[in-house]
Formats: structure tokens, C-alpha cells, sequence
């Protein structure tokens, strides 16, 4: 779906249990070369490249990846698209990225689960989305960001903390559109902010939605959830309340 002459949002169908969820993928067109905010979960990067085909661009222009935290069904299918882009920029908050280069565990995923997930995949693909898991040498984030970082001239790096300790939030100032990655959610076109559930420090992630309240949003990206239009501003002072 464009959003913009330069943003686009690619709903991205994956399973979850025996039911299916719609991950929204962002993808940015730089003078031609392409930014994408987030990979979906392990081994779906041939349905991101059809994606990005079906807005009438070639993935083959994939020129930078964006990760805005370290949860599994955002950095899952890096290793296959770094494979096939090995020049590629792949950016993260420092805070995060020691957990993707195997220093620490992931927060989010215990080690019966990362076995599980990986026997799921196409034995090719095991061995690369292993090495993710371990301590990489070299890392496979090859450039940090921290708050107020610009990626583009129009586009800023916010530190939304809480949801991981280096979730990243992007605001795109031409548009006022937020790339909200997990700091907020939405359901049926209504705001909602991080998921309870999965945010091991709520108040926290209550503070990192206050320091949006910097910038004027009338579009806001939720990775689960998909685009919610209107005075976004309004509805996180509403979520906060």
C-alpha cells in the first residue's frame, strides 16, 4: 500500500499458532534505493520481495534495513536478506543490538522456542538463522542509532524504550507520519499503546509515548495493526489518561 510519494506499507501474512496474523512491514524509496523498516519472522523474505514487487518496485534496490527492536518477528528473516544483500546497511539502537548478535539472549524467546522455530525452517535456511541466534562475529548489524539520529534528512530516530530496552520509534517529518514499530498498536483503525503482554517494562514504555508527544503525528504505522489516520497526538494523551 503508498502512503506517500516515498513510504509504503507491506502487509506481510504469517502464522501465529493456528491462526494468522498481518505484520506491516514500511518500506522507504530514496532516490530509488530502498529502506526497510523490520523483516518479518524467519524465512518470509522471498513474501517481502513479492510485496515490494506488487508496489512496482524491485527488491533488488534493497539498500538499507532498519530494525526497530530485537523481537523474533522483526529481525526474523534479516539473514536471508542480508544473504541475498550482503552490501546492505543494517542499522539498530545499541541497546538492542547485543541481544541480535548473540551476546545476550533474547528477551522474548526461550531456548526451547528458538529450537522449535528453527526446525521449521527449509534446512538451508537453518544455518544462517542459527548464527543469528549465537555470538556473531562479525555482527550482523553493522551501523547503531541512538535518539535524535537523522536517517534521512526528514527522518528522525526516536528511543521508545520499554516494549526492549533499544526500541526505536521513526518520525517522518514531511509526511508527520510515525513508524511506531511495537511502542503502539491498533485494532480496527483505534490506537491502542504496547501490548501489556509483551512489554516487560509498561512504565517505561508509558514515558518513551510521552516523548512522542514532540512531534506532530497524524499518521501513525503500527507494526501489528496497520495505519491509523487523525490527531494521533490526542489519542496517545487519551492512552496515557
Amino acid at each position: 500500500m503508498k502512503l506517500t510519494e516515498t513510504m509504503h506499507v507491506l502487509e506481510l501474512s504469517v502464522p501465529k499458532g493456528k491462526d494468522t496474523m498481518v505484520l506491516h512491514l514500511t518500506l522507504m524509496n530514496n532516490d530509488g534505493r530502498l529502506i526497510l523498516f523490520d523483516t518479518g519472522t524467519p524465512g518470509y523474505e522471498e513474501e517481502i520481495y513479492e510485496l515490494i514487487r506488487k508496489e512496482n518496485l524491485n527488491p533488488d534496490h534493497l539498500d538499507t534495513i532498519v530494525l526497530t527492536h530485537q523481537d523474533i518477528d522483526h529481525i526474523g528473516s534479516l539473514p536471508e536478506i542480508l544473504h541475498d544483500h550482503p552490501k546492505s546497511r543494517i542499522l539498530m539502537h545499541s541497546e538492542d543490538k547485543l541481544y541480535v548478535d548473540g551476546e545476550e539472549p533474547l528477551i522474548k524467546l526461550s531456548s526451547n522456542a528458538k529450537a522449535n522455530l528453527i526446525d521449521t525452517l527449509p534446512e538451508e535456511k537453518r544455518d544462517r538463522v542459527g548464527y543469528m541466534f549465537d555470538k556473531t562475529e562479525p555482527s550482523l548489524i553493522n551501523e547503531t542509532v541512538e535518539e535524535g539520529n537523522k536517517l534521512l534528512t526528514e527522518l528522525t530516530v526516536v528511543h521508545t524504550p520499554g516494549h526492549t530496552p533499544g526500541h526505536i520509534s521513526l518520525y517522518h517529518e514531511n509526511s508527520h507520519t510515525l513508524i511506531a514499530g511495537d511502542a503502539l498498536t491498533a485494532e480496527d483503525g483505534e490506537l491502542f499503546g504496547p501490548r501489556a503482554e509483551v512489554t516487560p517494562d509498561m512504565e517505561q514504555a508509558h514515558r518513551s509515548l510521552e516523548k512522542l508527544l514532540d512531534f506532530d503525528i497524524t499518521t501513525a504505522v503500527c507494526y501489528h495493526g496497520g495505519i491509523v489516520h487523525g490527531d494521533i497526538n490526542q489519542k496517545i494523551r487519551e492512552i496515557l489518561s
